[in-house]
């Protein structure tokens, strides 16, 4: 009796293991589309801060996997190749970190300074399967070309010549970004 109640238990935390990294991947590309696609596109340095928050994502990844590894390969002894499994999960943690990264980077922000801009060109591309999509106004603040992304309906509603009130936050992370006020 005891034997069959260790296996459906053993049989539970593999379907448990086997969901949490199925749909971890997926969870984390999913988080790290929304970050990219939002807010980091009008950070001043969003290649910067995708990187080191995406290495964040894979050193945590890494260490909850190591703590994992006498778990997972106790319910499992099929798996060969543990290193691929780490790999596959720190897709997930990359796009949380991505996410939380956003959350405290904007908690630890102020409003900097305004501008009333003149918005000079409009720029869009069109998403499809595989391909990205943006809407971009773009603007001179301070004899610097500034192009911000927004969603498609302001993007829409606001024509070449128009006034449009630009926000500069100040990050005590140091991630710099503009905002389109009122967006």
């Amino acid at each position: 009796m005891k034997k069959v109640k260790d296996k459906r238990q053993q049989q539970a935390l593999n379907i448990f293991l086997g969901i949490i990294f199925m749909t971890l991947p997926i969870i984390g590309i999913a988080l790290s589309a929304i970050a990219i696609g939002g807010d980091i596109g009008n950070y001043v340095e969003p290649y910067k801060f995708c990187f080191i928050w995406g290495v964040i994502g894979v050193v945590l990844a890494y260490m909850v996997t190591y703590k994992l590894k006498p778990i997972i390969m106790t319910v499992n002894k099929n798996i060969k190749n543990y290193s691929q499994l780490r790999l596959y999960f720190s897709l997930g943690f990359i796009g949380i970190a991505l996410i939380v990264g956003v959350k405290i980077n904007s908690y630890n922000s102020s409003l900097d300074k305004t501008f009333n801009s003149t918005l000079i060109y409009k720029t869009q591309k069109k998403g499809g399967y595989g391909v990205v999509g943006y809407n971009k106004l773009h603007f001179f603040i301070n004899e610097q070309a500034i192009e911000l992304r927004c969603h498609l309906k302001y993007w829409e509603n606001h024509n070449l010549g128009e006034k449009i009130n630009i926000e500069f936050y100040k990050s005590k992370m140091g991630f710099h970004y503009w905002k389109i006020k009122n967006e």
